[in-house]
């Protein structure tokens, strides 16, 4: 059985872990305050989505 049998469709997940780990970047310190963060996904079916973020 292939892995995205077992699994799913797990396209939506991936942007919430990108989202995640700016989040988790920019509490560390890693990103600077006002500095844009862009997360972008793309599922088979070719719906693309993208988020353009402000570290604050």
């Amino acid at each position: 059985m292939a892995t995205a049998d077992a699994m799913g469709d797990t396209c939506a997940a991936a942007a919430a872990f990108q989202i995640a780990a700016v989040l988790a970047l920019a509490e560390r310190g890693g990103i600077a305050p006002g500095s844009p963060a862009l997360v972008t996904t793309v599922d088979r079916d070719g719906v693309v989505g993208a988020a353009l973020l402000r570290i604050r």
